[in-house]
């Protein structure tokens, strides 16, 4: 063979291999993609599938549960009505606003709200020089 055959099969030969190559890993590539697809549509579909099971378990707690307060409110109505007294309009009695526990714990005991300026946010520019804040 003449070195100028040599020098043009060289290239034609490093072409025609580095094509199969990517042929061949392009469709090992595409394989390995269509089978992580499968299993991530077939996990899809189990989780959908636990959703709805949940859903259903979720809708009959609800049912157990109102039918439960139901029985719970005529066996209450029921004793009451036995006792010889009327029944209350709710099975939970409400406390009285006097003895219901006060809605800010940090009330003062006499009543009346802290009247002091604030060294935490003072007005006086003087002030922010004298007292430092603690940001």
């Amino acid at each position: 063979m003449s070195t100028d055959a040599i020098v043009w099969l060289a290239p034609v030969l490093l072409v025609v291999v580095t094509l199969g190559q990517w042929i061949f890993l392009r469709s090992r590539y595409l394989d390995g993609l269509a089978k992580q697809r499968a299993r991530h549509a077939q996990q899809l579909q189990l989780a959908g599938q636990h959703i709805e099971q949940a859903k259903r378990q979720i809708a009959q707690l609800q049912r157990d549960l109102s039918a439960t307060k139901s029985q719970l409110a005529r066996h209450l109505t029921r004793e009451t009505m036995a006792a010889g007294r009327r029944a209350p309009p709710a099975a939970v009695s409400q406390t009285p606003r006097e003895e219901a526990a006060p809605t800010r714990p940090g009330q003062p005991f006499d009543g009346f709200a802290d009247t002091l300026p604030s060294l935490q946010y003072p007005h006086d520019p003087k002030l922010l020089t004298t007292y430092p804040t603690n940001r």
